[in-house]
């Protein structure tokens, strides 16, 4: 996906650290085989009867052409205030519960044939050159071309999606509230990325098409809103043994929400998008898919707002060895992966990281001590912030300040057990062995579609340990 205008990954040099590694990677929808809308959307959907008459109107709309549901319905759910899909009848693992015609997707395929913009995509090679064919972005000017448009086909769906959840909205204030700057700094860099995509394409579109691309609703927070819809609702719709991602969203099939390691049931011809019931259901049960169990908690953090509470293989922090004067010959002998390690909910620095201790003559004590000074300079402890996260009421929750919550006892939670750990190591204590099926362990691998230097930039958290 080299032309699809999306971050390449750039190791600059390290002389420095791993906070300045990756700042061009790749920030978009890299892994996604299926992926829809996070349980808090509809908070932020407007009023739970506005939302209830979109959702009916879309699903009158798929019915009308042809859609027949069977044994499934969509409405709020009871945690997270979202809606999601339910079971209205017994249902067998692997029954159809509906199937989508190609005519309903919304794909590039399908903007290309139905939306006005088609001209724009085929013969404008300004466009051209920032939107070549297969990028995602035909998908993101597509939504953000048809929001806008009275007479789009897909009018019901567009109607009815939510502004999708994500830091990327959030102010300062808010950001700081996680209480990680290098988490932040990415949620940043995420958040200029937009905004460079915007500046290559919105003034150009405005000026040239202006009764189609008015700059009075063709905004920065619009195209926004189109980006992070696309990046955090599109299935991949490429044959599974392809190569080549294809974007699409899938109206209806978008309301399932997130459970890890669930199986992901559907199958696609040239004709429908066809959805099984993952697993067997009694009346009432959600239905879950799996938004991908190889993310990590940043990629779930940033594109789709929330933290899965049954998912933390994808937790970890950030250990770097940053050199002083003294130290920088030998810190410049070492690789780029050797000068960081990555900490997971288990709190152990691996062999390797070890290794490279021993061989630069540092001692674990010198990571436990900057750990500590990690620890000690956070406004809020861990037992604090588990105590405001009891103190949180479905009555009077503040969603952004729950999910900062949430996310930063995780961090401090790896950052403790780290400190633990590397105080009994120097104790004479054994070397543990790590949880292997933590993502900070396997992105020593090649199978978890992340480089190290990658995995490194979407650290929850940072500990800098000065040489």
């Amino acid at each position: 996906m080299s032309s699809d205008l999306l971050h390449t990954t750039v190791v600059v040099a390290i002389a420095v650290t791993v906070t300045h590694v990756l700042r061009e990677r790749n920030e978009t929808i890299r892994q996604h085989k299926a992926i829809s809308e996070p349980k808090p959307d509809n908070l932020r959907a407007g009023s739970s009867t506005n939302a209830d008459l979109m959702y009916e109107n879309m699903v009158a709309w798929l019915e009308q052409g042809g859609v027949q549901f069977s044994g499934i319905n969509g409405h709020s759910t009871a945690a997270g205030g979202g809606r999601g899909l339910f079971a209205t009848k017994e249902l067998q693992e692997a029954e159809l519960l509906f199937k989508i015609p190609r005519t309903f997707w919304f794909s590039e395929k399908s903007i290309r044939a139905a939306s006005a913009i088609s001209t724009i995509l085929e013969h404008d090679v300004v466009v051209q050159e920032h939107c070549p064919r297969g990028s995602s972005l035909v998908l993101i000017i597509g939504l953000e071309y048809e929001r806008h448009n009275q007479w789009s086909p897909w009018r019901a769906y567009i109607d009815g999606l939510p502004t999708p959840t994500s830091p990327v909205w959030w102010s300062q204030p808010q950001l700081d509230e996680l209480q990680s700057p290098y988490l932040v700094q990415e949620i940043l860099h995420l958040k200029n990325y937009i905004a460079g995509l915007y500046g290559k394409l919105f003034p150009y579109l405005s000026k040239t098409y202006p009764s189609m691309f008015p700059a009075t609703k063709h905004t920065l927070e619009s195209f926004t809103w189109s980006a992070l819809s696309v990046w955090s609702r599109a299935f991949d719709l490429g044959a599974w043994n392809s190569t080549t991602t294809v974007w699409g969203m899938m109206p209806f099939a978008d309301y399932a929400n997130h459970e890890a390691y669930t199986p992901n049931d559907y199958t696609l011809d040239t004709e429908f998008y066809y959805f099984q019931v993952p697993q067997a259901k009694n009346p009432g049960d959600e239905i879950f898919i799996s938004y991908g169990d190889a993310k990590t908690a940043y990629h779930f953090l940033a594109y789709y707002g929330f933290l899965p509470a049954d998912y933390h293989r994808g937790d970890y922090i950030l250990v770097e060895l940053v050199p002083s004067a003294a130290s920088v010959a030998s810190i410049q002998r070492l690789s780029t992966a050797e000068r960081f390690a990555l900490v997971g909910t288990d709190g152990q620095l691996s062999e390797d990281f070890l290794a490279v201790l021993d061989r630069i003559k540092i001692t674990p004590l010198v990571v436990y001590r900057a750990a500590k000074a990690a620890l000690e300079q956070l406004p809020t402890s861990l037992s604090q912030d588990t105590h405001l996260l009891e103190q949180q009421t479905d009555a009077a929750v503040d969603y952004d300040l729950l999910v900062a919550l949430h996310t930063r006892v995780r961090h401090k939670r790896i950052l403790e057990r780290l400190a633990s750990n590397l105080e009994a190591l120097h104790a004479g204590g054994p070397r543990l062995q790590p949880h292997t099926d933590s993502l900070a362990y396997r992105f020593r691998d090649a199978d978890v579609g992340l480089s190290l230097e990658e995995a490194a930039a979407e650290a929850l958290f940072r500990v800098p340990v000065a040489l």
